[in-house]
């Protein structure tokens, strides 16, 4: 039967009763639960928040204070599992309460609804309801990934989390990369869309471009100008932030390289043979076979008129400088 709403909201203007609007049948009950507290499981592995975070840290200590002072604090949501009542959204509002009652807070139980829906649904859900504070992208990744791992498309798992197919791409890629890089994104020394940019193109080698990045872009951050000058026109003194490896970042350091000249050094053909020796060395650790191919190129063009000139990518200056400065005493030992 078709409900009249122009006459639904003449009742609803009539009184100030939520019960008078329920049996008039002008808004409708649903069911919510009170569950007991010591009850309330969260499933390992579930949720992909790191709770010692200092963001997580705070948003639970809220939590907890808005439950001892009687504020209103929203149900979580909860289904029923082989006897195990778990949370599906509201893990920090359930470690608010449990903080709470440690505290000495009264807090027999929550209030909550369940959830209906399968595996890729709850998965999905961690992206519509983040309790206000977002999720990281690798704890998103590792989500993205379970879901994919259970035979969706990306463009079934775009339309459930409401994001496009090429971010969900994003993310299954960022889910990929090796741990050690995951590290360095975790930690905050790499952002993770550069991670994901500097995998597909290097693959493998990810971690060792993004450590000879990292020392680059450190070492341009050092040499940078300060900005603000106080009175008497000396330069204020700015306390340093760690610097990041980002998109911009490598943009930046590419469109320097660029514009720079490469080196070019007098050598001997004795040294010049020698320096080929380090370069193939050099080469295999770094950009394997295309690398090595192309600087044996520059070298065997530089032979003519014995000058040799290498460029080094951004991403390798570090770690080449390093090696040059290991192998230069042997590289001129037997100069002519």
């Amino acid at each position: 039967m078709p409900v009249n709403k122009a006459s639904l909201l003449e009742r609803a203007r009539t009184t100030n009763s939520i019960r008078t609007l329920a049996d008039a049948g002008v808004i409708k009950e649903d069911r919510s639960y009170k569950i007991p507290l010591d009850l309330l499981e969260e499933e390992e592995g579930y949720n992909p928040r790191d709770y010692d975070s200092p963001e997580c840290v705070e948003k639970i200590r809220a939590f907890a204070d808005a439950y001892k002072a009687g504020r209103y604090v929203p149900p979580i949501e909860f289904r029923v599992m082989n006897g195990h009542v778990l949370v599906v959204e509201g893990h920090q509002r359930r470690r608010g309460a449990l903080l709470a009652r440690s505290e000495g807070a009264e807090i027999p139980w929550l209030f909550g609804f369940p959830f209906t829906g399968d595996d890729n649904d709850r998965d999905a859900r961690v992206f519509t309801a983040e309790d206000g504070l977002k999720h990281t992208p690798l704890g998103l990744a590792v989500v993205i990934q379970r879901m994919k791992n259970r035979g969706l498309a990306n463009r079934e798992i775009a339309e459930r989390i409401a994001r496009t197919p090429q971010l969900v791409e994003q993310y299954l890629v960022l889910a990929r990369i090796p741990s050690e890089a995951k590290t360095m994104v975790a930690d905050g020394q790499v952002d993770a869309q550069a991670a994901i940019a500097l995998f597909r193109k290097h693959g493998d080698n990810l971690v060792q471009v993004l450590k000879g990045l990292r020392e680059t872009v450190k070492q341009e951050a050092q040499t940078a100008p300060e900005n603000g000058r106080p009175k008497g026109g000396v330069k204020a003194a700015k306390p340093l932030k760690a610097p990041k490896v980002t998109v911009a970042a490598i943009r930046k350091l590419e469109e320097k390289q660029r514009s720079t000249p490469p080196l070019r050094t007098g050598l001997t053909p004795v040294q010049l043979q020698q320096v080929a020796v380090a370069v193939d060395a050099f080469a295999r650790v770094l950009g394997g076979d295309e690398l090595l191919a192309e600087l044996r190129e520059d070298a065997g063009e530089a032979a003519n008129d014995h000058v040799y000139t290498l460029e080094v990518a951004p991403s390798q200056v570090h770690a080449f400088m390093e090696a040059w400065a290991l192998l230069q005493p042997l590289t001129f030992a037997n100069a002519a």
